[in-house]
């Protein structure tokens, strides 16, 4: 038996209606020894899991597993996958998602060069059609992670694949029951990896219209989860030493964080803003020992200011 390359991790939460597209688009491509499919079963409400019974008995073939666990939101059912994959690299798919036609052979090629992380270019699917989004122009190779926050901030986990010993060495996993996991998530593995591939192809196809998806409605979860970003900068700076270009890559992160959360307080009802007040009033010695870091630029001087007094900028509460 060949050594596992690569294991393809596809959560399954309340996707009836989605999760044979997603698994059509990945089993028909596993034609290689190499990967492996696991399936984490995230105490799933509907009938998911029994379609996936059905439509897996035709690739008896191939290395797939299924598991079953009690519920822990979309990042503890990606640690699992973590943990119980064989496979040298991992990738995250989403099951109301897909992969791209014809993408496994091309994957396969990227991951012969032993980098931590390696990002691909993905589609968005949305009402009015199909969306590329190219992150760069050209492939490139860098060795550490504060030189790609220099071309872009690697947000969504789904469109990269990582090195599981990278991983586990830094004890990189997702937060449990969390929002807005794949950018906190990211973080910690850019800081930390030293080798990363940025392959200028297609792999993914990430559709924005389904009801059910996480991300659908802005409540105030989003906005407490964002605020855990700078928990997170602080655990960081606090138990390693960090380089410059290492806290320059946490500065990115928290400050594109919690601009977010401004942007996403035009969603939240006004009941639910004076609470967020506070709790970020109630954040602020966590987001000065972590800012204190960072060398003095206006966008950190514009989010001290706001840490002071929240209130400085407009609000449209939702109805």
């Amino acid at each position: 038996m060949r050594k596992i390359k690569l294991s393809i991790v596809i959560p399954v939460y309340n996707v009836k209606q989605y999760i044979i597209r997603c698994l059509e688009s990945i089993l028909p491509q596993v034609r290689n020894e190499s990967v492996e499919i696991i399936i984490v079963d995230d105490e799933s409400p509907d009938n998911s899991i029994e379609l996936v019974n059905n439509y897996v008995k035709n690739y008896m073939d191939i290395q797939l597993s299924i598991i079953h666990q009690k519920n822990l939101g979309l990042g503890g059912a990606r640690n699992t996958g973590i943990i119980k994959a064989t496979g040298e690299y991992v990738w995250f798919v989403d099951s109301d998602d897909e992969i791209e036609k014809d993408c496994l052979n091309h994957i396969m090629k990227t991951l012969e060069f032993n980098n931590d992380i390696i990002i691909y270019d993905y589609y968005q699917i949305k009402s009015e059609g199909l969306v590329p989004c190219i992150r760069y122009y050209k492939s490139f190779n860098l060795n550490k992670g504060e030189d790609l926050i220099k071309k872009f901030v690697l947000s969504q986990a789904w469109c990269s694949i990582y090195r599981r010993d990278f991983l586990l060495a830094n004890k990189i996993f997702f937060r449990e029951h969390f929002l807005h996991e794949d950018g906190e998530f990211n973080m910690r593995a850019v800081v930390f990896s030293e080798k990363i591939l940025y392959a200028h192809f297609f792999i993914y196809r990430y559709y924005t219209n389904n009801p059910n998806s996480i991300m659908h409605t802005i409540k105030l979860k989003n906005q407490t989860d964002l605020l855990t970003y700078w928990d997170t900068a602080e655990y960081l700076i606090k138990d390693n030493k960090l380089t410059k270009g290492q806290l320059d890559v946490i500065k990115v992160y928290t400050i594109r964080s919690y601009k977010l959360l401004l942007i996403n307080n035009l969603h939240l009802s006004k009941e639910d803003y004076n609470v967020l007040i506070k709790l970020i009033k109630n954040k602020r010695k966590v987001i000065f020992n972590v800012v204190k870091n960072f060398k003095k630029k206006i966008d950190v001087l514009k989010l001290i200011l706001l840490v002071y007094n929240p209130t400085l900028f407009k609000v449209k509460y939702r109805k």
